[in-house]
């Protein structure tokens, strides 16, 4: 009893790797929180995997390094090289080789690998070390890289880079994945047999509820209805729909502004133009991540136009749980099941099936009314947004994304 007791209390030491830089925002939010939450009852090194020109900045990695310190972390930033597979070889070398040469001065309890080329330096440590480690997928990478036309577009190729999935499941001591969607399809055998002994958790992406709040605006005498695109123009979304959406919107409502939030401003500013809509009606900022809440907060709806592909199913977009947090009904469609039925029992947004003009003219009128009862009866539409904000924190909170890790690690850890 006395050894068990001392077993369940011991403190974990984890060597964390993440390819995700934490001098990037997502980097930032996703892993630097959660760990920092986590610092306090394990003892922590994070390898990440940085931009060069984020290296460059000396003030800035000395402040984060100082930061993560004050949470019991250590941190071992490496270069990232950005490009085509090649690149990823380098980051791949350079990254286990870190590896290695940690686990064998630190023999760490066990190591989370947060993504597949994280989770292949992992494998190489356990080959050699026999240190269990915790597979972090955060989604199906090797059908993602095939939807997007870069990687394993060949036959072969493709049916290589399955065969290293699957011994990666079958090699880690545990998954997480960010969807129930994705833990299915890992628990159904899709990536081969799985053992019922190891578990299978789900830790969907994180928002701090302590940044991310309601802003209750005073009533204006010329009130506009913002809607709000977030983040980054890529293939994941549909934009030029997301765009169109916009133009109805704005034919029914003439106030109605669009708010971008992304680091592609001349990108969205131009695609915004080839829809019809007029510049005064266009606002684009870049801001700094720790501005987004407060930005993100004078957005009314907010655009989250998804792509549907198997891959999908594993995914959880950062900015649902961030809508949800600060007031901002958001407007969906695609991605997987998972997030329709968030955004439905949520109940401040809406979910749109199809993405014909039809339904975006449905969508369009609905967001309008929508809008315009919040006008009439601001109290009402206040209970709503509180209302999702508080249903959404149970699943995508910070401090709710640390006790699933936490909980995790002690599990493992008492093996």
């Amino acid at each position: 009893m006395t050894s068990h007791k001392k077993k369940s209390t011991a403190r974990s030491s984890i060597l964390y790797l993440s390819i995700e830089g934490i001098l990037e925002p997502l980097g930032f939010s996703q892993v630097a929180r959660v760990l920092k939450g986590l610092g306090r009852q394990h003892v922590i090194t994070l390898v990440s995997m940085e931009k060069p020109k984020n290296l460059s900045d000396e003030p800035r990695v000395h402040a984060m390094s100082a930061q993560l310190a004050l949470s019991n972390i250590r941190w071992v930033p490496l270069l990232y090289k950005q490009g085509g597979p090649k690149s990823a070889l380098s980051n791949l070398s350079r990254l286990t080789l870190s590896v290695q040469r940690l686990a064998r001065t630190q023999q760490p309890t066990m190591l989370h690998a947060r993504g597949y080329l994280p989770a292949l330096a992992a494998l190489s440590v356990k080959r050699l070390q026999h240190i269990p480690y915790i597979f972090d997928k955060r989604g199906f990478w090797v059908d993602e890289k095939r939807d997007g036309g870069s990687w394993f577009t060949h036959p072969l190729a493709y049916k290589a880079g399955k065969a290293m999935e699957s011994h990666l499941f079958e090699q880690a001591a545990a998954v997480v994945s960010l969807t129930g969607l994705g833990a299915e399809e890992v628990l159904a055998g899709t990536f081969g047999p799985w053992s019922s002994e190891k578990p299978v958790r789900v830790m969907t992406t994180v928002t701090d509820f302590q940044d991310f709040v309601i802003v209750e605006r005073e009533p204006a005498l010329s009130p506009k209805l913002t809607i709000g695109f977030v983040g980054s123009l890529n293939a994941s979304y549909h934009v030029d729909e997301s765009l169109k959406l916009f133009t109805f919107i704005h034919e029914l409502e003439p106030r109605a502004q669009l708010l971008g939030l992304t680091m592609q401003s001349e990108e969205l500013a131009a695609r915004a133009q080839a829809c019809g809509i007029p510049s005064q009606c266009v606002r684009i900022e870049s801001v700094p991540h720790a501005d987004m809440p407060a930005h993100m907060a004078r957005m009314d709806w907010g655009l989250l136009l998804l792509r549907t592909t198997f891959a999908k199913r594993a995914s959880m977009p950062t900015k649902l749980g961030e809508f949800l947090a600060c007031g901002v009904r958001p407007v969906h469609h695609g991605c997987n099941e998972e997030v329709a039925q968030w955004v439905r029992d949520t109940g401040s947004g809406i979910s749109l099936a199809a993405l014909d003009e039809g339904s975006l003219r449905d969508a369009a009128h609905a967001i309008v009314a929508s809008w315009q009862e919040s006008l009439r009866d601001p109290a009402q539409s206040m209970h709503a947004l509180k209302s999702a904000r508080q249903l959404a924190s149970s699943h995508f909170s910070l401090e709710e994304g640390v006790a699933r890790y936490g909980a995790l690690y002690q599990l493992l850890g008492d093996r």
